[in-house]
């Protein structure tokens, strides 16, 4: 039997979910003033190359959208991973996400700027520009060997450990040294 769609059911229903898509999006926006990107696989392939991700690793995720992230980093069995979100619809896909794949990845609902980083082994950041705040709160809150991975814009007020070029856009890395 061939799947069949009926345009007459099929575009009332697409033009709800985008025009819901683009409210949420408007509404949305101005609270956490950060597109939602996700992160591709080979660049997802190249972070792991370099991180090396042990079983005693702490994860977080800042702006972890759906989880994309914690959810390849899954494979190296980290200790625990955590991700924050202040977007209630990538929220809500992310724990959906964590759900359905059956993952121990934990998706709190929080600005980061609130959360405690001290318990944070690795940070990643896929922020297009990192602001000096962030960069100051990592500095005083991350624990000495903590591994900061920002995907898109360097990180003010931390030391560049180094640099890859992905074409269209870089990886900066740092590790925090008190």
């Amino acid at each position: 039997m061939l799947f069949y769609i009926n345009m007459k059911t099929f575009f009332p229903i697409f033009a709800t979910i985008f025009i819901f898509y683009l409210v949420y999006f408007f509404a949305v926006y101005p609270l956490t003033r950060v597109p939602y990107v996700k992160t591709k696989k080979k660049i997802l392939a190249l972070i792991f190359t370099e991180l090396k991700i042990t079983p005693s690793d702490v994860i977080y995720d800042l702006g972890c959208g759906t989880g994309t992230f914690l959810l390849a980093a899954e494979k190296f069995q980290p200790k625990k991973s955590v991700g924050f979100e202040l977007s209630p619809l990538h929220f809500l896909l992310a724990k959906i996400n964590v759900w359905l794949k059956k993952s121990r990845a934990e998706i709190i609902y929080q600005n980061f700027f609130q959360a405690d980083f001290s318990q944070a082994d690795i940070i990643y950041i896929f922020l297009t520009i990192p602001t000096k705040k962030l960069g100051e709160k990592i500095t005083k809150e991350a624990k000495p060997g903590c591994r900061i991975i920002s995907l898109g814009g360097a990180v003010p007020y931390l030391k560049l450990d180094k640099t890859i070029d992905c074409q269209k856009t870089n990886l900066y890395f740092y590790t925090i040294r008190h």
